[in-house]
């Protein structure tokens, strides 16, 4: 699949529109530490760091960069998207996505605005189904646990918000390519790299 179809459809899933679309340099190290997952099936992956500092999270290839202004449901506000997406071979996508929601936005919204991430996924193509929805905690920030399913594709992900940003974390392949190990490996190395995210200039893609 070439660039614009990468995140054609990844947009499309997380169903925000595309202005902008570029290549992000990558600064990579080796895996993750030597441990029972660090096996071959990994070998390959490089660990990206996001330019703002943010995060760092390991990849199986060099993730390019989209970013967008969409509508906060029910109000004149906007909030940004960010996201970067990383394809394997066979066409299975790794997405990041960070949603910065206006300055003051109250903690106590945290599960709703989660709720309506999730609802917002599903509503990206009439055929999806919510197969599962789960309450967690990730590095001590609220979070669900979502799988999605439809004719083509298995979806599943992990949505989390530390301050006015919403991570999402997707894992997309075709369904019978759905690979748990590799999704954990996935989730489990991703890392901040600042305390306070609501402080940090958001990544430019340069």
């Amino acid at each position: 699949m070439n660039k614009t179809g990468i995140i054609i459809i990844s947009l499309a899933i997380l169903g925000s529109g595309l202005f902008y679309v570029k290549q992000l340099s990558e600064q990579s190290s080796n895996p993750l530490g030597s441990n029972q997952e660090n096996t071959d099936q990994f070998s390959g992956w490089k660990k990206f760091k996001a330019r703002s500092g943010l995060f760092e999270v390991m990849l199986p290839t060099k993730p390019q960069y989209a970013k967008d202004l969409v509508s906060v449901p029910y109000s004149d506000e906007k909030r940004r998207y960010d996201m970067y997406a990383s394809e394997k071979i066979d066409g299975t996508l790794f997405l990041i996505s960070v949603i910065t929601y206006p300055k003051g936005t109250e903690s106590d919204e945290t599960v709703d605005i989660l709720k309506q991430t999730v609802e917002e996924l599903m509503k990206s193509k009439p055929d999806n189904q919510l197969t599962k929805i789960e309450n967690s905690l990730f590095h001590q920030h609220p979070s669900m646990d979502f799988s999605i399913e439809n004719r083509s594709y298995h979806v599943e992900g992990r949505v989390f918000m530390p301050q006015n940003q919403v991570f999402v974390l997707s894992y997309v392949t075709k369904q019978d390519h759905f690979d748990k190990n590799e999704f954990q490996y996935f989730v489990k190395s991703f890392h901040f790299l600042v305390h306070d995210q609501s402080n940090e200039p958001l990544d430019n893609g340069e």
